[in-house]
């Protein structure tokens, strides 16, 4: 079982590290990580089973890192450390599908147990672990297109800066491997079946307001050339041919 522990308190990763007998325990430590952001980078070189995070970190809490690395990994299994016996923080954890939530100070008897009962909902997979990290992230950036066509700014730099915080080559890499696609044409695609759709639905429609609304704004010119490239018809000749079929 490969175990990641997160925690912004260097005494406790210490003390974890030689607290508990991993080699007798079965368990692989891939990191001692200091914050969230280096738990998110070790996570796409060395995929965990088990991910164990003090909630109360700077930049980014624990509960934030674990929705995050669900997205890369929905088989990863999750344990809180926590300084605090707060019901609604424990609360929105168990929501979120937390297994465990440890109070600190945990005795080596009781981070054990509690590894030993995580261990019990871990269900071996055909697919490896770098597999289940690319489907989940790759699966939130075809949604995040989906949702969010319109926004001229899209790319994937922005979804590496804004939606992923990951790098922003190697999800242009995965996210290739993946569908097959680049970012760029899987992202045009999407615009222009949305422009497709709008141009049939309302005959009143100005080329520059589809521009608009597919992510195009201020760019209508550039728009119908990629239009006419996708299609082989300029907008207004595909609105007569859909108008008039």
């Amino acid at each position: 079982m490969k175990l990641l522990v997160v925690d912004d308190e260097q005494v406790i990763r210490e003390g974890l590290a030689v607290m508990l007998p991993y080699d007798a325990l079965d368990i692989r430590l891939t990191g001692l990580c200091a914050d969230a952001f280096e738990a998110l980078d070790s996570m796409t070189d060395d995929m965990p089973d088990v991910l164990m995070a003090d909630v109360k970190m700077p930049r980014m809490d624990g509960l934030e890192l674990i929705d995050r690395a669900l997205v890369l990994n929905p088989a990863l299994q999750c344990v809180v450390l926590s300084g605090f016996d707060e019901f609604t923080l424990a609360q929105r954890a168990m929501r979120m599908g937390v297994r465990e939530y440890l109070l600190k100070p945990c005795s080596r008897g009781d981070i054990e147990q509690c590894l030993g009962r995580v261990a019990s909902y871990i269900k071996p997979t055909r697919l490896s672990a770098d597999q289940w990290a690319r489907r989940g992230f790759v699966g939130r950036m075809r949604s995040y297109i989906h949702e969010h066509y319109d926004d001229p700014r899209l790319s994937v730099q922005f979804l590496a800066n804004h939606v992923l915080f990951m790098n922003a080559d190697y999800i242009g890499k995965e996210f290739a491997r993946e569908t097959g696609e680049r970012v760029s044409a899987y992202l045009l695609r999407v615009r222009m079946e949305r422009a497709r759709e709008l141009i049939a639905l309302q005959e009143e429609r100005m080329v520059y307001e589809v521009a608009e609304q597919v992510g195009f704004a201020n760019k209508a010119q550039y728009f119908s050339s990629l239009f006419r490239k996708h299609t082989g018809m300029t907008p207004k000749e595909y609105r007569r041919a859909t108008l008039n079929p």
